[in-house]
């Protein structure tokens, strides 16, 4: 037991009080015998011996109530452990969490969520010494922070700060915050160390690592309180998703895009109204009803009906949570696509001829041949598609390249080498199935050449080269015009890599796959009348020409990413020249480039489009959305708060959760000194008191019938 008034227990001293009294009262008494009294002698004995028990008891309790007083004054606590006996002069190092993601925006009947938040930190710095260690920061910075470990600031310097906070869009998880509580902590030397969690508790917040593993990040002396803020259940839509199916985008063509939206309130929504905007006018919108915790994928046809950069939003009316409502997407329709042929003469001599005799309206194909030694990474930057017909002239450095090309959002389309090379080092850099060998069916007496067997005919790149088929008119679906085959190279598909035509022999002829922001197409024939027949089929130009439209897509679709991530681009045309970046809110700024990395841009807290520009204009656009985790607004559960805390070494009995603001005080005093008894003993007071009366009067009231 210890006390946090420990000087009044100088009061104790009174408790003698009585005892002196009563030893004052006593007088020593002469003994005269009356023989007419003597039959009341043995009467009075007994009376007497009660009324001296009486009085002793009366001075044991009058002592007790004096004692009881003065200890319920001295405020007496009861903790077992490590802090017994510090008393309230020990050093704190406190490290305060406030939560500012935008979900903090959010309302209840006692007002805004951030303001309330301010308020319960506020009441945190007041009970705070001058000479205990105060770290307060809002947990977006908890992951820029991770790194280092501010000096401790006061209780005075943290409320300046706390003033300055307010709500943004970064997301972090509360691990990434204690986590950073646990490296502040490890550097302190003071005997109380208490970590103040403020915040709604959203489930969005409260994220488990798949691995599960345990660690001991703190010492057992830490303390956690969690604050939460808010106590109802938010009415939260949020537009979780934007995505264009497989598709390529031209001017005048509608393409189709889908949005996905998720109500994450606990009832249920009616046609709350869904629109899409291009370029800031309304191009569709519909009506959307969902369930409780339901989610649904709405389709639009979108029209763009000009070339260049796109900014595609899509919002519905509001709730209680407005930062969601809306999502945004940023597109590039090229006036035309820059196509990159990498080969000599004989090897690039047909695909030349396919893009010269295949021209869209809208939409044209400006082309450029190369050897393979001349390719550089100034003309990637240059380029929106590769066409490389001559793999094995290109050095591994060129091959490097390429790859950064391609995860930049560049397409690359590959044909073998004609002469049989199996271009190991091009196939490699770009992660990319490999060539195991080259076959001729003309070896084989069961077959002198092989053909196509099956084909994703719904692919994109087949869109509109078939007419469509009245339902019900009995027509065959129309299958693709095989070619002759007499040579070409095999590969093994990868998990990543997926066929789009497939030979008669099980072979892939056509393959994609997807790699970093970039795809790839390679076919397995050389683009000569050596390998095949190939270039001299119908087939050959509307599948180079589609192949290049799909291949220059990833150009269109921009880079999305989440606040508070950073983007980077390896190649931009014009990356020489002095670069800005122009910010959603119009705000532009100088942007330097990484040598050898090309640009990196983080500062990205501000939702919506922004555009890396050079004094020519636009290069790149991308867009910034908040995290999906931020509109999981139910409050988390006290068991998934729980396993948080314990995987990362914080026990169940060292964390307080405090549901009113204004038991903050008290909590933490009774965590830190014990459970204070005052109460107790001023309870057990009165009813010394109240036996003490009733045994005087008692006592009175005999003594006056004595006298009678």
């Amino acid at each position: 037991m210890t006390f946090l008034n420990p000087f009044i227990l100088i009061g104790l001293a009174a408790a003698a009080i009585p005892v002196i009294l009563h030893l004052i009262s006593l007088r020593k008494l002469r003994t005269v015998e009356f023989s007419s009294l003597a039959f009341l002698k043995e009467l009075q004995r007994t009376k007497i011996r009660r009324l001296k028990l009486r009085q002793l008891l009366l001075l044991f309790l009058r002592t007790l109530l004096i004692l009881l007083v003065v200890l319920a004054f001295a405020r007496p606590t009861l903790r077992d452990g490590f802090l017994e006996g510090i008393g309230s002069k020990a050093r704190t190092t406190a490290v305060i969490l406030v939560d500012d993601s935008f979900s903090m925006s959010a309302a209840d009947e006692n007002g805004d969520y951030f303001k309330q938040a301010r308020e319960a930190a506020g009441d945190i710095l007041e009970f705070l010494g001058d000479d205990d260690d105060v770290h307060l920061f809002p947990l977006s910075a908890a992951r820029m922070e991770a790194d280092r470990v501010r000096a401790p600031g006061t209780a005075e310097a943290a409320r300046s700060l706390l003033s300055t906070i307010s709500p943004t869009p970064l997301h972090r998880p509360l691990e990434d915050g204690v986590r950073f509580a646990a490296a502040v902590l490890s550097e302190s030397k003071n005997l109380i160390k208490e970590i103040y969690v403020i915040s709604d508790l959203q489930e969005g917040l409260v994220s488990i690592r798949d691995d599960g593993a345990e660690e001991d990040l703190f010492p057992p002396e830490v303390r956690v309180f969690l604050v939460p803020i808010g106590h109802r259940n938010l009415r939260n839509l949020a537009v979780e998703s934007m995505a264009i199916p497989n598709s390529i985008l031209e001017v005048d063509r509608p393409f189709s895009l889908e949005v996905t939206v998720v109500n994450h309130s606990d009832q249920a929504v009616e046609n709350t109204i869904l629109s899409v905007f291009l370029n800031g006018t309304r191009v569709a919108q519909r009506g959307v009803s969902l369930e409780s915790s339901g989610r649904t994928t709405t389709a639009f046809s979108v029209t763009p009906r000009s070339s260049g950069f796109q900014e595609v939003t899509a919002e519905f009316e509001g709730d209680d949570l407005e930062s969601d409502n809306r999502r945004f997407m940023a597109l590039y329709l090229p006036k035309q696509t820059r196509v990159l042929i990498v080969g000599d003469a004989s090897t690039a001599r047909y695909v030349t001829l396919a893009l010269e005799a295949r021209r869209e309206t809208g939409s044209t194909l400006a082309q450029s041949v190369i050897p393979p030694e001349q390719l550089s990474t100034d003309l990637l930057a240059q380029a929106d598609v590769v066409v490389v017909t001559n793999p094995a002239g290109l050095s591994a450095f060129q091959a490097d390249r390429l790859n950064g090309f391609l995860l930049d959002g560049g397409g690359i389309a590959v044909f073998p080498d004609p002469r049989g090379a199996t271009s190991a080092s091009l196939f490699r850099a770009l992660n990319a199935p490999p060539i195991t060998s080259v076959e001729s069916p003309g070896q084989s007496p069961q077959a002198s050449f092989v053909g196509f067997d099956r084909s994703e005919t719904s692919h994109p790149l087949f869109e509109g080269m078939f007419a469509e088929l009245e339902p019900g008119s009995g027509q065959r679906e129309q299958t693709l015009e095989s070619p002759r085959i007499n040579r070409y190279a095999r590969f093994i598909p990868s998990e990543r890599s997926a066929p789009i035509i497939t030979l008669s022999n099980g072979s892939p002829f056509l393959l994609e796959q997807q790699s970093g922001d970039g795809r790839i197409l390679i076919f397995a024939v050389a683009p000569t009348i050596e390998w095949s027949d190939f270039p001299l089929k119908g087939l050959f130009v509307p599948l180079i020409h589609r192949s290049v439209s799909y291949l220059s897509q990833e150009q269109t679709k921009q880079p999305s990413i989440v606040a508070g991530e950073s983007v980077q681009f390896t190649a931009l045309q014009g990356q020489k020249e002095q670069l800005s970046i122009l910010t959603p809110g119009n705000l532009e700024g100088d942007l330097k480039p990484l040598p050898g990395a090309g640009i990196r841009f983080k500062e990205t807290d501000e939702l919506g489009i922004y555009a890396i520009k050079s004094r020519a204009g636009v290069l790149k656009t991308f867009s910034v959305n908040m995290d999906p985790n931020e509109s999981r607004t139910a409050k988390a559960s006290g068991e998934s708060l729980e396993a948080l805390l314990v995987r990362i070494g914080i026990p169940a009995e060292s964390v307080s959760i405090i549901p009113e603001r204004e038991a903050v005080q008290a909590a933490v005093m009774e965590t830190r000194y014990g459970v204070e008894l005052w109460k107790h003993f001023l309870v057990a007071a009165l009813l010394v008191a109240i036996i003490e009366m009733l045994i005087a009067r008692t006592g009175q009231r005999e003594g006056e019938q004595n006298s009678d």
